[in-house]
C-alpha cells in the first residue's frame, strides 16, 4: 500500500491546472476564429465585420475562458477542493481521505487515463474529475507503480 503524504490544494495551483486541462487539452480551438477570418478574408474581401468578429471573437473567448475559470476557483462551491486530502493506493482501488471525515474510493479500472509530468501526476477518471499528486507527495518509484497498476487494470 502506498501512502501519498497529506495534500492541500490552494486556489491558485487548482487555477492552474484547471488552465492547463482546458487549453492543453483543446487549444485548436481557440485557433479556429482566427483560420476562419483568414478563411473570409480569402474568399470574399467584401465580408469584413464577419472578419473583424471572427479576430475580435477569438481574442475575447479565451479571456472570457480565463475569468470563468478564475471566478470557479473564488466560488463557494470550489472551497472543498482546498480541504486537505491524503491517498491510499492499493492493489485493486485507491482510496480518498478528506480532511472533513469524508472518503471516496475508486478502482483503478474506473481511471480513464493518467499523466505524469515534471514529478507530478495527475489521475483522471472524467475529463473534469482527477487526482492531482504533486511533486513530493510521493516518490518517484510509487509515482511508477501507480502508473503500472492503472495501466495492468487497463489491459485487463
Amino acid at each position: 500500500m502506498i501512502e501519498a503524504n497529506d495534500i492541500r490544494l490552494e486556489k491558485k495551483t487548482y487555477f492552474k491546472l484547471l488552465l492547463r486541462n482546458r487549453f492543453s487539452k483543446a487549444w485548436w480551438i481557440y485557433l479556429l476564429p482566427f483560420a476562419g477570418a483568414v478563411l473570409l478574408q480569402a474568399i470574399d474581401t467584401e465580408f469584413d465585420w464577419g472578419v473583424r468578429f471572427m479576430l475580435v471573437y477569438g481574442v475575447v473567448n479565451p479571456l472570457w475562458v480565463v475569468a470563468y475559470l478564475y471566478m470557479h476557483t473564488s466560488s463557494p462551491t470550489a472551497r472543498a477542493v482546498a480541504l486537505p486530502r491524503s491517498y491510499r493506493f492499493g492493489p485493486q482501488e485507491i482510496t480518498v481521505l478528506h480532511g472533513d471525515g469524508s472518503s471516496d474510493q475508486y478502482s483503478y479500472a474506473e481511471v480513464h487515463h493518467f499523466a505524469m509530468r515534471k514529478g507530478e501526476m495527475m489521475i483522471y477518471f472524467s475529463a473534469s474529475q482527477f487526482i492531482y499528486l504533486p511533486k513530493g507527495s510521493i516518490t518517484p518509484g510509487e509515482m511508477n507503480h501507480i502508473a503500472q497498476q492503472i495501466s495492468l487494470s487497463k489491459n485487463k
